[in-house]
């Protein structure tokens, strides 16, 4: 649950500076975890029946071309990191500064 709460908590503070400043700010990426939350929460046609649930790797976006083989979980997980701060840093620096 910190996890979760940090991140609403962060969203809120990004959403209400960007109210203030009338800046937009779309939902960063869903293949992170706090756009992935943001989607299951607030955008997905489940959003109205939605339970709470902790961040896992489920809740992202799968891998178009996952590892396979030995060590392939891991390694299926390190890609979806990879590629999560990729898109984290493209958002930061198109919605922020």
């Amino acid at each position: 649950g910190y996890v979760e709460s940090i991140l609403s908590g962060l969203w809120t503070a990004w959403r209400t500076a960007s109210e203030l400043l009338e800046r937009p700010l779309p939902a960063p990426p869903a293949t992170t975890l706090l756009g992935a939350l943001l989607h299951v929460h607030l955008f997905a046609a489940t959003a109205s029946r939605f339970s709470p649930m902790n961040v896992n790797f489920g809740l992202r976006p799968p891998l178009v071309d996952p590892p396979r083989g030995r060590g392939g979980r891991q390694k299926r997980k390190e890609a979806l990191v990879e590629r999560a701060l990729a898109d984290l840093d493209a958002w930061l620096e198109t919605h922020t500064g």
